[in-house]
């Protein structure tokens, strides 16, 4: 548990999954809140880090209900190569297409407006090569963080979900003194 005089932080993951990327911050005193879609991993979510922090529904419909200036830090593990649509309040979003967005593009999005506080701590997973794929991505991240990390983990999910696929984890500030 975090000692009284340290303060708690608020981390969030606005694609929770089972909660997994959330658990160790509940299990440090930390207050956390995640949205899931899918009706069985919400609940899981919700035994792992309590009812209360996470919501069951779709992220881009629950996106611009998420308080912002709270999140010190956004963990995320977003899905991949899904179009969604953003049609409705999401106008102002740098990697739209049209109407659309890829869902690693919203959610870094998303977190980014909702990382308000100075040095807010970005700890992301992405599809291996996102950044060297989406050079618009990477001009979006660069524009709002200072990468402190950026490494490739060897097929991660192969165990669990058979998938064969590398991932990037990115570690990221925003607002840093560094990024001009």
């Amino acid at each position: 548990t975090i000692p009284e005089e340290r303060p708690r932080l608020n981390v969030l993951d606005p694609t929770a999954g089972s909660g997994r990327l959330l658990v160790p911050f509940k299990q440090a005193g930390h207050h956390v809140f995640g949205v899931e879609l899918d009706a069985r991993l919400a609940e899981i979510a919700a035994e792992a880090v309590g009812k209360r922090a996470i919501r069951q529904g779709d992220v881009v419909a629950y996106g611009s209900l998420i308080p912002e200036s709270r999140w010190q830090v956004a963990a995320t593990n977003a899905p991949f190569a899904l179009w969604w649509n953003c049609s409705s309040g999401y106008s102002d979003y740098e990697l739209r297409s049209d109407q659309n967005i890829e869902s690693q593009h919203f959610v870094l999005e998303l977190v980014t407006k909702l990382l308000a506080y100075n040095n807010g701590l970005l700890l992301g997973i992405f599809s291996g090569k996102f950044f060297e794929n989406s050079p618009r991505a990477a001009a979006f991240v660069n524009k709002h963080y200072q990468v402190v990390a950026n490494v490739t983990l060897p097929k991660p999910f192969k165990a669990e979900y058979g998938v064969e696929v590398d991932a990037a984890f990115v570690v990221a500030v925003t607002d840093s003194p560094y990024n001009t």
